[in-house]
């Protein structure tokens, strides 16, 4: 018998800051609503999901903001405003 060849979608890539809240936290007490440890254990990996989800949501704001590029110059193949060979992105 030959192996069965398995296509996983939707891999797992990062934990998002939901997937790291308190509440599903095996030395969390739900009735005291309070942690029995004194330094978190996954404090590195929220803080981490948290930067991802601000990242992600900065730069969604930075392609929406088409207004916000700099029209002067030679426009490339995207639209977006090149001068000098440097694009200009507005708040950087």
């Amino acid at each position: 018998m030959g192996k069965s060849s398995k296509r996983i979608y939707n891999k797992f890539e990062f934990w998002s800051a939901d997937d790291c809240s308190c509440e599903y936290c095996q030395h969390h007490n739900d009735k005291e609503k309070t942690c029995q440890l004194d330094v978190c254990c996954i404090e590195d990996i929220k803080q981490e999901a948290v930067r991802r989800e601000q990242d992600a949501a900065s730069m969604t704001a930075t392609v929406n903001n088409v207004g916000g590029f700099v029209s002067a110059g030679v426009s490339d193949a995207c639209g977006i405003a090149m001068s000098e060979g440097v694009m200009l992105v507005a708040g950087s």
